[in-house]
């Protein structure tokens, strides 16, 4: 005899992800440096990661690197990876890593940036933005 009681069915709702931005060390002039997109806890697994470079879209000059969604018990992670040159990164461009997935109504939209202060070490600048899309957009 079916029950609700022993259904799993309902056990698997859709869950937001938590997202994280990390900065890179401090490099020399010359380097490439490595901006990680940490996309924890989130099911089902299918999301997608993309990253900007002042508002646009990634192109030529820069390569990023998704991970294959990883299993934690319920829920699936990953990590996006953006490689760029220690240039770029210095002169102020703001990159951001946007994420999307069937959980939430919007894009989450992280930013990340170098700001330097007179007189002071450098610092990452992180702000979150999240813009509505609709899922049925044609």
């Amino acid at each position: 005899m079916f029950s609700l009681e022993n259904c799993e069915c309902f056990e698997n709702k859709p869950k937001r992800p938590s997202v994280y931005i990390l900065a890179p060390p401090e490099h020399k002039e010359g380097d490439k440096m490595t901006l990680t997109c940490y996309v924890k806890d989130f099911y089902p697994k299918e999301v997608f990661v993309s990253w900007l470079a002042d508002d646009e879209p990634v192109t030529l000059g820069y390569s990023y690197n998704t991970s294959l969604p990883i299993q934690n018990d319920k829920y699936f992670s990953v990590y996006s990876q953006l490689t760029v040159d220690y240039s770029e990164w210095k002169s102020g461009t703001v990159f951001s890593c946007v994420v999307y997935h069937e959980s939430i109504d919007e894009k989450i939209h992280i930013q990340l940036t170098y700001l330097r202060l007179s007189g002071s070490p450098f610092l990452n600048q992180i702000s979150i933005v999240f813009e509505l899309f609709s899922k049925h957009a044609t």
